[in-house]
């Protein structure tokens, strides 16, 4: 059961990894670079090839499945969460 509700919820941590990707590109690839503002589809889909290029396998782990799911499904929102308030941080000492 906690299987099927996290992989119902994994659409929203690709979502939200790609809001978190492009803000972060906004603030600092697009103002400095004068580049191209990109979409959250476009971000989505950069986070996507990044993953599959930066993937590897894991060990088996000891734990049961349903708590690796869920520490899983926690570490996809979480990493973004602390980028995202690590770049705005970082962003207010740019000038």
């Amino acid at each position: 059961m906690i299987g099927l509700i996290c992989l119902a919820l994994s659409p929203l941590s690709y979502i939200w990894n790609g809001y978190v990707l492009a803000c972060l590109w906004s603030w600092f690839v697009v103002t400095p670079f004068d580049a191209p503002k990109i979409s959250i589809p476009v971000a989505i889909g950069i986070g996507l090839i990044a993953n599959l290029l930066t993937s590897s396998l894991r060990a088996k782990d000891s734990r049961d499945a349903d708590e690796v799911y869920i520490a899983s499904l926690g570490h996809s929102f979480l990493v973004p969460l602390v980028a995202l308030i690590a770049g705005a941080i970082t962003k207010g000492f740019l000038s």
